[in-house]
């Protein structure tokens, strides 16, 4: 079972859902997909709350994709404000 690292941010939500799923999916994803080591990335919406979970083959890799996140957000006025992120190994996953 090789490493991986995971970059989680937690975000609140000042529009609609619907629109960051299809921001998500249009934009980041391509841009994350693009970036040496990405392995996976998934969106969870709850309540007010954006969950953005990518997963990256090196903790370097998480870094630089949690930049390309932050910046495509700024960019784009994704309706969302960044709450909470991290970075840390993957010490379980179905994956494996």
């Amino acid at each position: 079972h090789t490493m991986t690292y995971s970059r989680i941010g937690v975000y609140t939500l000042t529009g609609a859902a619907p629109d960051v799923t299809r921001q998500a999916s249009e934009g980041m994803l391509p841009i994350l997909k693009r970036q040496p080591g990405f392995v996976d990335y998934q969106l969870v919406t709850a309540e007010d709350k954006v969950i953005s979970i990518s997963t990256w083959q090196t903790e370097t890799q998480a870094t630089e994709g949690s930049k390309q996140a932050a910046k495509f957000v700024a960019e784009q006025h994704t309706p969302m404000t960044l709450d909470h992120s991290y970075i840390g190994d993957v010490t379980l996953s179905s994956r494996s």
